[in-house]
Formats: C-alpha cells, sequence, structure tokens
C-alpha cells in the first residue's frame, strides 16, 4: 500500500503506486520513471512493506537498483520483517547488487527484527560467494542471536551446505554452537533431522562432537534413536568417524574451497565408511600435518567425479 499517512484502499492514488512496484518487479525502468514525474513516492511500499528498492535487490536487476538510488530512494527503508534492499541482495545471492549496495553505503552490520545478519541471510541462501564477501568485510561468523533466529553455520546446515560451514568453520565459527532459545540446536541436531547422511557426515569430519548434549538436551545418537534415523546410528556405530579432537588441517580445507570441491569430498581417519560409501567415487589418498604439533594425519579424501562445478 501506499507509504503516506492514513492508508486508505479506496485512495485513487494508490493505484500508481502498485503500478510502480510492478514496474520494478518487471524491470521497467522508463515506466518507472514516468511514474516518479507524475508525482508518485519513490518510497511507496505494499502490504508488506516492501519498496520498489528492495524490490529490484531481490530480482538482482542491478540498473534498477542504480536507478531508483540515483533518484533518491531509501538505502534504509525494510519490510515488516526488518530486512532492507542490502538483506534481500544477500539472501539472494545478487553480487552485483551488493557491490552497489556497499558502494552507496549499505549498513553491513543492520540485522532483520529477528536479528539475522546480512551473513546468516547469505547461508540461508546458500550462496558461498556472498558469504565470503561478507567475511571479507569482517561481519562476526558468529553472531549473537536472539529470538528464533539461527546462526549463519547452523543457517548453512539447515540449507545441506557442508562448504559453507566448513568455510565459517574455518573462519571462526564452533562448529558445535548451540542456540539457548531453540532448545539447544546445533548444526549437527540441525542436520540429523533435516537432511542427508552426507552433510551429517561433513560435520563429523569438520569436528563435530557427536556426544555433546544439544538439541532438549541429547546427544546426537538419541536424537537418532528419537527420529528413527537408522542411517545415522549407522554411521554413529563406525568409531572412525568420530574425529572431533583431531581437525583437519585449515590450509587443505581452504584449498577444497578454492578448488568448489568440499561439497563433494569427505574426509576419514582410518577406514572408509562404508555406509556414506557412493557409487562411482574415486578415492585419494592424501596427507594432512596439524597445525601446531606437526604430527603427520593420513585421511582419504573421497571425491565425486560425477559432481560438475
Amino acid at each position: 500500500m501506499s507509504g503516506g499517512a492514513g492508508v486508505d484502499w479506496h485512495d485513487e492514488m494508490d493505484i500508481p503506486k502498485m503500478e510502480l512496484l510492478n514496474a520494478a518487479y518487471e524491470g521497467n525502468i522508463t515506466k518507472v520513471g514516468e511514474l516518479l514525474r507524475m508525482g508518485v513516492n519513490i518510497d511507496s511500499y505494499d502490504d508488506d512493506h516492501v519498496t520498489a528498492l528492495q524490490i529490484a535487490a531481490f530480482t538482482g536487476n542491478n540498473a534498477m537498483v542504480t536507478y531508483l538510488l540515483d533518484e533518491g530512494a531509501d538505502l534504509e527503508a525494510c519490510n515488516q520483517v526488518g530486512m532492507t534492499p542490502f538483506h534481500h541482495a544477500c539472501r539472494e545471492g545478487r553480487m552485483a547488487v551488493v557491490e552497489t549496495l556497499l558502494q552507496r553505503g549499505a549498513d553491513i552490520h543492520r540485522t532483520t527484527f529477528m536479528g539475522a545478519t546480512a551473513l546468516t541471510l547469505a547461508a540461508a541462501g546458500a550462496h558461498l560467494h556472498i558469504v565470503k564477501k561478507l567475511v571479507s568485510l569482517r561481519l562476526e561468523v558468529s553472531p549473537p542471536t536472539m529470538g528464533l533466529c539461527p546462526t549463519p553455520l547452523i543457517a548453512a546446515a539447515f540449507r545441506s551446505s557442508p562448504q559453507i560451514c566448513g568455510f565459517l568453520n574455518h573462519r571462526g565459527a564452533p562448529i558445535d554452537e548451540t542456540l539457548d532459545s531453540l532448545l539447544g540446536l546445533s548444526a549437527l541436531s540441525c542436520v540429523l533431522m533435516c537432511s542427508s547422511t552426507s552433510v551429517f557426515c561433513a560435520l563429523l569430519d569438520l569436528g563435530a562432537d557427536p556426544t555433546k548434549k544439544t538439541l532438549k538436551k541429547k546427544t546426537a545418537a538419541e536424537l537418532a534413536e528419537q527420529f528413527k534415523r537408522h542411517d545415522v546410528l549407522a554411521i554413529l556405530a563406525d568409531k572412525s568417524r568420530i574425529r572431533h579432537h583431531d581437525r583437519i588441517a585449515v590450509g587443505d580445507i581452504r584449498q577444497l574451497i578454492a578448488e568448489n570441491q568440499l561439497d563433494c569430498a569427505e574426509f576419514e581417519r582410518g577406514q572408509t565408511d562404508a555406509t556414506c560409501r557412493k557409487r562411482d567415487t574415486a578415492h585419494v589418498r592424501c596427507r594432512c600435518r596439524k597445525r601446531k604439533s606437526g604430527i603427520p594425519l593420513m585421511c582419504s579424501l573421497r571425491v565425486n567425479p560425477s559432481v560438475q562445478h
């Protein structure tokens, strides 16, 4: 609806205001210009407080974003849940728009009304390139949360993105962080309930502790029993997978991230886990070293050649 005071469904000005939002969605800069010259408020919004600039950021139309900003659109106008144009661009993975909004002075530290940061939204969208960009701007990888808002790591785990989980973890996000506001939810317990065993295995390989009591003060095995995840129980029964005290060398993880191989790779100590083995996987041996001790650590890296990047 209109951005003016005393919104009225029968206000004839509501029609051109909605036309402005539709034109922004369609990417019709000419129509937007005509409506602005007619006197339509550039920051007009609908029932959800969504503005034309938010729509342009959401759709990734950088030309429209630039035009609206040049015409004076409010860079920080948010919708009913507190999402600004910058939040929309991060959530949808619109790098060009993110860059433009950063150049125009977007507040990168602003959160939604639920407390979600731009990094959390990028992780929730599974956009690694946006996550890397935001981390390079020194956003907190494990920001304090409130209410029902997850951390970036847990959001990435929910979206089944081990690559982002690995990146955030090796940039300082605790792999076993929990949310008291969500009954102790952790990345591992989230994946146990909502995702595949391959992601569960990836978190174990990153050092997640399945013996830690997280969601509802239960261990991973107890949760697996409750949710009848027999596949997870089989993985937990293989003690060779439980290696939360032995961390993979940071340099090797970074190389995998740089090569976009982390999504299709698994790290093991000892024998190959038959439960997580997939057909047509190639086995590659690599030698890692612990950062501080210098003790050689043999690990098996399985890369699925069928995965395309």
